[in-house]
């Protein structure tokens, strides 16, 4: 069965770590956002970001079909701000795409992480029996 999520995350906290050591304006940014995270939150949590700084992405796959040998293959995936074309990556297995893109963008110095917005937004969790910020 093929997980058909694209946001899984194979990173160690060593990749993480190279990530902000290589840029650290995003590693200031992610940590303001998420001070802390877990390890298979990652790539979700460093695309709110994105998303929340108006970018969107689509992902184009070799075939849509499930039974296809190639279903699992990305030829494209691309970022967009505004609905305007930012950045591209092609080639690319489906279940991690979201990953190898975002490690591109942070760590090629193709983004400009300055522009992001700094302003923060936590969801809070209402229980019966307690309340707590997450």
């Amino acid at each position: 069965m093929i997980n058909d999520s694209p946001f899984r995350s194979y990173l160690t906290s060593e990749h993480i770590s190279r990530h902000f050591a290589i840029n650290k304006t995003w590693e200031e940014l992610f940590k303001l956002h998420h001070e802390s995270f877990c390890l298979s939150d990652y790539v979700y949590h460093a695309w709110k970001i994105f998303e929340s700084n108006g970018f969107t992405f689509d992902i184009k796959r070799y075939s849509n079909n499930p039974r296809s040998s190639v279903y699992s293959a990305v030829k494209e995936i691309n970022l967009y701000k505004n609905g305007v074309w930012v950045a591209g990556r092609y080639d690319l297995n489906y279940s991690n795409c979201v990953e190898q893109f975002l490690i591109e963008l942070i760590t090629k110095d193709r983004m400009d992480f300055k522009k992001f917005s700094r302003e923060t937004t936590h969801l809070i969790v209402v229980t019966s029996s307690n309340k707590f910020g997450i």
